[in-house]
């Protein structure tokens, strides 16, 4: 019975941020992230800081709130009024201390550029959300996944389009067979951006198959391997136990 309380609870926090992360799109909210270089700091758990705003005016005050990470070179600290997704969240948190506990970031260096941060959250069993954050000012956030665990980053070779996979792993298969999600997002606007296959049509990509690989082969393309097989969960068990032949397809930006 309590399980079964968690879970709807679980599944309440899910609709409450996507619904929160429409919103948050449509109106451009702004994300400020700053990072501060600390010589000798160690890692920490995240701190939420709480701090009375002074009033502006009799009909306007609003609480400053800050997510505080202490990595092993630097601080890094988020205004949770900038970034309305992870604010709401924390506010409909049964249990908001466990919840910050369970929290991780991880810088995404890029060229040029300042550094860009994934935050891992709302962690059940193998599953977490991630949310992407930038430094910017004007810059912004996306959810760029739920129900799924990061797998790996890499930035486009004019470091204005990242590169994100995420997986899922499936009772139904064998533990070394995940279905994975491929997600472009333009680091200027913090949007995704779609993918096309050499036909034209749109690239099957909400955690049908594996993806073996994928590589950048310039600023509008990619090549991308996944298993020679359909996407059942009866022919991917049959590919993983036979010789696992592979096929490659090059895809195209929109």
């Amino acid at each position: 019975m309590r399980a079964g309380i968690r879970l709807l609870t679980w599944l309440i926090l899910m609709i409450i941020m996507m619904m929160v992360s429409a919103c948050s799109d449509e109106e451009g909210q702004p994300v400020l992230v700053k990072s501060e270089e600390q010589a000798d700091a160690s890692e920490k758990k995240p701190v939420l800081v709480e701090k009375e705003a002074e009033e502006q005016d009799e009909d306007s005050e609003q609480e400053e709130m800050f997510l505080e990470f202490t990595l092993p070179s630097e601080q890094v600290v988020i205004d949770l009024n900038q970034v309305k997704i992870l604010k709401h969240y924390l506010s409909a948190a049964e249990d908001r201390e466990t919840e910050i506990d369970g929290m991780s970031i991880t810088r995404v260096d890029i060229p040029d550029k300042d550094t860009i941060y994934l935050l891992e959250f709302s962690c059940r069993e193998d599953n977490c959300s991630y949310l992407l954050l930038n430094q910017q000012e004007e810059g912004g956030s996306f959810l760029a996944a739920d129900l799924a665990m990061f797998k790996s980053a890499s930035i486009s070779p004019e470091n204005d389009l990242l590169l994100l996979l995420f997986q899922r792993k499936q009772p139904s298969i064998h533990e070394d067979i995940t279905r994975d999600k491929m997600v472009i997002v333009d680091l200027t606007d913090m949007r995704r951006q779609k993918t096309l296959m050499d036909n034209g049509e749109p690239f099957k990509n909400e955690y049908n198959w594996p993806i073996l690989s994928a590589s950048w082969k310039n600023n509008q393309s990619l090549s991308v391997t996944l298993p020679d097989s359909e996407e059942t969960d009866e022919s991917l068990e049959t590919w993983y136990e036979s010789e696992q032949p592979t096929k490659t397809l090059e895809l195209t930006i929109q």
